[in-house]
């Protein structure tokens, strides 16, 4: 694991922990501050993803934290259920756009390599 992906799992795992204990009417206000520092973070580290893609897929789960702060109020750890299947699948495209002969998406032909 490097940097970037402890970074966004630690802050992924650290909002749901933060909105338990934090007061209700502050879980929306904290959502948006979260959603914009991950976003901030993601054109930080724009250099350290495989393609625009794979930038979308952390976009997509920025943006699921944005909506789950206004989804109030949390009830359990089933977050960890999503961060685990956001994880798989980023894995299982970083693996396999890192060991395909194929560059090219199979439904628009873009180059994936960019």
């Amino acid at each position: 694991m490097n940097l970037k992906n402890l970074i966004f799992v630690l802050m992924y795992l650290g909002s749901f922990h933060l909105w338990k204990v934090l007061a209700e009417s502050y879980v929306i206000y904290s959502g948006l501050v979260i959603f914009v520092v991950w976003c901030g973070l993601i054109r930080f580290f724009r250099k350290d993803f495989i393609n625009s893609y794979e930038r979308f897929f952390y976009y997509l789960i920025g943006f699921d934290l944005l909506i789950e702060s206004f989804l109030q109020p949390l009830a359990g750890y089933g977050f960890y259920l999503c961060a685990l299947a956001f994880a798989m699948v980023i894995f299982l495209y970083h693996h396999f756009s890192k060991n395909t002969k194929c560059k090219k998406c199979l439904l628009t032909g873009k180059d994936l390599s960019e």
